[in-house]
């Protein structure tokens, strides 16, 4: 079979259940990504498939990949990315006994840490790690990276409960993309540690 967009070939990983394109794909149009190899996979316009452009890069996925590494040394954990578009960017486990210690949102923001006293995370996307991380009994952990500053907050702790954050209206404006506003959960950035 050849994608439709650009013409290459793609086989299906029977093991994986991914669809890889044959060889490295540039075609901003196939957006899926292999959790495997992270290559490009076959993928219909994101416009069709999500009802909206995917504003993710590679570059967005890199700086990600940097700021978990830099967590999970200070904690003695290993990440497991989890695939394109998944609610969530990582799974963390613990080193030593591969336990799983924390379901994670990983975030690159351009301000330095005292820029915002809250800081806004969609609501929808709060919920929805929350029922992931209740029924499987795990912290929801929000990891963000400042110009001065790599950060975490515990959005959700299945020992300590529930935390109620104020909700607001909010997102992004500089791409004149409606949807990008949106129901929001401002935390603030008293609960964001250092490390």
């Amino acid at each position: 079979m050849t994608c439709d967009f650009c013409g290459n070939e793609f086989t299906e990983d029977k093991y994986q259940g991914v669809i890889h394109h044959v060889s490295h794909c540039e075609n901003p149009y196939c957006v899926d990504m292999c959790d495997e190899c992270r290559d490009l996979v076959l993928a219909i316009t994101p416009e069709k498939k999500y009802g909206r452009p995917i504003y993710e890069t590679n570059a967005n996925y890199a700086d990600e990949k940097i700021i978990i590494d830099a967590f999970c040394l200070g904690f003695n954990m290993h990440a497991v990315k989890t695939p394109h578009l998944h609610p969530y960017d990582y799974e963390v486990y613990e080193a030593g006994s591969g336990e799983l210690n924390a379901l994670v949102e990983v975030k690159r923001r351009n301000v330095p840490l005292g820029a915002y006293k809250e800081i806004f995370l969609s609501k929808q996307k709060v919920d929805r790690i929350t029922k992931e991380a209740f029924d499987r009994g795990v912290p929801f952990l929000f990891v963000v990276q400042f110009d001065d500053a790599i950060t975490y907050c515990k959005v959700f702790d299945p020992v300590a409960g529930f935390v109620k954050y104020e909700e607001k209206t909010g997102g992004r404006t500089d791409r004149d993309d409606p949807k990008d506003i949106e129901f929001v959960y401002a935390i603030p950035r008293a609960k964001f540690i250092k490390f």
